[in-house]
């Protein structure tokens, strides 16, 4: 679940003016385009005042990222390159409330291409082949991003 702050820093207004917009304040002017582009994105982030606790809505695909690692677990925790990277995807999800998932490793022998399809967004971390990252595209389409090219 999204906070106010969230939802202002997406929005690109203060809180202040995320709250007197969602409290309907009538004696708060802001100009219409910036009033719906905070509606939108609190709708999007599922922003409920009834909820006391702020957190991910782990039901929405559109919040969600399918994390593809090239390397194995071990590689990871001993390269301080990919372990940072990695943890710096993690943080930033935490702030903007995105859920990371790892549906396999590309060294996986049992992999499930089809599940990429139900993500917002694919990260690929390490190098790809060129026909891993065609087989991602046409899952997911116009969502693949390379976090980096090792």
């Amino acid at each position: 679940m999204a906070s106010i702050r969230d939802i202002a820093r997406i929005a690109g207004v203060s809180p202040a003016s995320v709250s007197r917009i969602l409290n309907n304040d009538p004696t708060f002017r802001i100009n219409e385009a910036s009033r719906a582009r905070v509606i939108e994105t609190a709708k999007r982030l599922h922003y409920s005042k009834s909820q006391k606790h702020p957190g991910p809505k782990q039901t929405d695909n559109q919040l969600s990222i399918a994390l593809i690692m090239r390397y194995n677990k071990s590689r990871e925790i001993t390269d301080p390159y990919f372990l940072n990277l990695h943890k710096g995807i993690n943080e930033e999800a935490r702030k903007w409330h995105l859920r990371i998932e790892q549906p396999f490793r590309i060294e996986d022998d049992d992999k499930n291409w089809a599940d990429l399809a139900k993500f917002g967004a694919v990260l690929i971390e390490g190098e790809m082949t060129p026909a891993a990252i065609k087989q991602i595209k046409r899952l997911n389409p116009e969502r693949v991003s390379k976090s980096s090219l090792y």
